[in-house]
């Protein structure tokens, strides 16, 4: 998604309407079901307020997507199916999209301009509390802390190596227990019967040895 640094009252108010959706997610998922049209129906306005935003493989990939759709469902009708899921279509995915959004709001709270930065501690110790830091903030939010902890441990602008890799480790270690982690939510989604705590056997082990 581009950013160019301004915000429009469009953009503001796609960002009210991604919180209604995560909010809306929420109530549906405690029996709530009419919600789920009030967290549709604001994920599809949010995108068309940030169209506008998307990079051209983004919108290309939209397209692609949307003719795939609509495709299977010209060959369903084709077959004696008479219907048009218009919930499906607007709610099959709004609770991974919830969860992803939720999980960016966290970055509001993450600040990596800090001008007083102490210098970095070396030795065991201090690589076994880094590899320990990176991946379990990791584990919430994502991303910000793979940018927050390079951020910290950069000399001159520049990552070493060693420290390069420990920060890649440590982050995608935690995709394989984070319930917060798209990959993770994916798989709780749409592989019928799966639960976290029998990911977690298999998972947990891999983690810890990786």
């Amino acid at each position: 998604m581009i950013d160019n640094g301004k915000q429009t009252p469009q953009h503001r108010l796609a960002g009210v309407l991604l919180l209604v959706m995560i909010v809306a997610s929420v109530l549906a998922g405690f029996g709530l079901s009419d919600f789920l049209w009030v967290s549709g129906f604001s994920a599809l306005s949010a995108l068309v307020l940030l169209w506008s935003r998307n990079r051209r493989a983004q919108r290309i990939q939209c397209f692609v997507f949307v003719a795939i759709g609509f495709t299977c469902l010209a060959f369903a009708w084709s077959h004696g199916y008479d219907g048009f899921p218009i919930k499906q279509m607007l709610t099959q995915n709004h609770l991974l999209i919830s969860l992803l959004s939720a999980v960016s709001f966290l970055r509001l709270i993450t600040d990596t301009r800090g001008t007083g930065r102490q210098i970095p501690r070396t030795g065991k110790k201090a690589f076994l509390q880094t590899l320990a830091g990176i991946h379990f903030f990791s584990s919430v939010i994502n991303l910000s802390a793979l940018i927050i902890f390079g951020d910290a441990l950069a000399k001159k602008g520049k990552l070493g190596r060693t420290t390069a890799t420990s920060l890649q480790r440590g982050f995608s270690l935690a995709a394989l227990w984070s319930p917060f982690f798209a990959a993770m939510g994916t798989c709780l989604l749409y592989a019928p019967g799966t639960k976290l705590p029998d990911l977690w056997l298999l998972s947990m082990p891999l983690c810890f040895f990786g």
